[in-house]
């Protein structure tokens, strides 16, 4: 008869939608934390996969597939932080709060919490029943992961093109043709492109449902807003289980990507830096020089690793009136793509004893993560089934 006591459907219902929640959150955690380690030890598998960086659509300089994949990673884990903050926020307890004011009952909202396997108690009473950002943050954070990952989804359908020739997917992810033979498409990475739309979609949604509505007990956040929520939480983790998988399969054409780096003028910056060593030029001198190196070498149609030291000295002669003390062996080894990579050692560089430092770093985060989310499980878990254990408790001794 007093279970009712000190208890309102408006701090029930709040509490009920936390605990749904935080339960989709590490579930969506888990597969986070799946494809950054799959991230990880692709990225450590191809720290000398030597290929070219673009910045505006367009060849810019000689990097790695793994500072690539690193700098994915990395995305990845501030995505994962924010998930992590938005659950901290997520899992605090509306009860006792009753309608909106406590109640007069001498109740324990601190027992209420531990029972239900909160963190911490939402203090104010008002606000345990009226506040919506729980959820508001939390598909903040989905929003921003979502847009992220499509983001390098954009880049691997690319690079499946027969044009880059750079990744091959397994076959249990591609679509044939019913009339083409030889299709092989990479419906994987189109799949991920859509959905990851559609989360964006149904996280925005929840926004926009909370757009300037009362602030206290409303429906507006309640059975009508939440169901989106839990449909973006399971896209974005389903699509992180999708390209875990399909990370964990794909062939990369690395002679491609070699030889793509060799004749390319992505190498030239190197260059430009090695006359400043070599001759005492300011920057600006030996970029001018370079650059109209390379026009030149385009209009003669050369290739980067095509161009002598004749030439370099014929456009030296031209904008500073000299011949260079480059010598030859200094610009072949300017002009080298795998020399390019090696001698950027700076903290967050491509060169691979930096990558595999770096590499070593995030797997120990990593780790400190999963722990985390294990004790996060247990402790939402251990909870729930003691709750069950006390009732089961009550039941028999009646």
């Amino acid at each position: 008869d007093n279970l009712h006591l000190a208890r309102s459907r408006n701090d029930m219902g709040i509490a009920i939608y936390r605990i749904v929640l935080r339960e989709k959150l590490l579930v969506t955690l888990r597969g986070a934390l799946a494809l950054k380690s799959q991230l990880l030890s692709f990225a450590e598998e191809h720290k000398g996969t030597i290929m070219i960086g673009y910045t505006h659509t367009q060849q810019a300089q000689p990097t790695t597939l793994a500072h690539y994949i690193l700098a994915m990673a990395d995305s990845l884990d501030r995505d994962i932080r924010r998930l992590q903050a938005a659950y901290a926020n997520c899992n605090r307890s509306s009860m006792g709060a009753a309608a909106l004011t406590t109640s007069g009952f001498a109740i324990s909202r601190e027992r209420v919490k531990d029972l239900l396997g909160f963190d911490e108690l939402i203090y104010n009473s008002y606000d345990a029943i009226g506040g919506a950002d729980y959820v508001g943050e939390m598909m903040t954070a989905v929003q921003l992961a979502a847009i992220n990952l499509g983001r390098s989804s954009q880049d691997f359908l690319l690079w499946c093109t027969q044009e880059f020739g750079m990744l091959r997917v397994a076959d249990p992810y591609v679509q044939i043709s019913s009339i083409m033979p030889q299709k092989r498409n990479p419906v994987s990475f189109e799949h991920m492109r859509a959905l990851l739309s559609s989360c964006v979609g149904n996280t925005q949604t929840v926004l926009t449902m909370m757009h300037n509505t009362p602030f206290g007990d409303i429906v507006d956040t309640e059975d009508d807003m939440q169901p989106y929520a839990w449909k973006a939480l399971k896209v974005l983790e389903r699509m992180y289980r999708l390209l875990s998988c399909v990370i964990g399969t794909v062939d990369v054409n690395k002679e491609v990507l070699r030889k793509r780096t060799e004749g390319s003028f992505a190498t030239v910056t190197e260059l430009a830096d090695t006359l400043v060593r070599s001759d005492r030029l300011s920057f600006r001198s030996s970029h001018h020089i370079v650059s109209r190196l390379v026009k030149r070498a385009v209009a003669d149609g050369l290739a980067a690793n095509q161009i002598t030291l004749e030439l370099v000295n014929e456009i030296a002669l031209q904008v500073i009136g000299r011949k260079l003390a480059l010598t030859e062996e200094q610009l072949r080894m300017a002009l080298d793509p795998v020399h390019f990579v090696d001698i950027r050692t700076l903290p967050g560089g491509p060169a691979p004893s930096e990558i595999q430092s770096v590499i070593a770093k995030r797997k120990g985060a990593q780790q400190t993560q999963e722990q985390w989310l294990d004790a996060a499980r247990k402790q939402a878990d251990g909870a729930l089934k003691n709750l069950d254990d006390i009732l089961a408790g009550w039941s028999g001794s009646r």
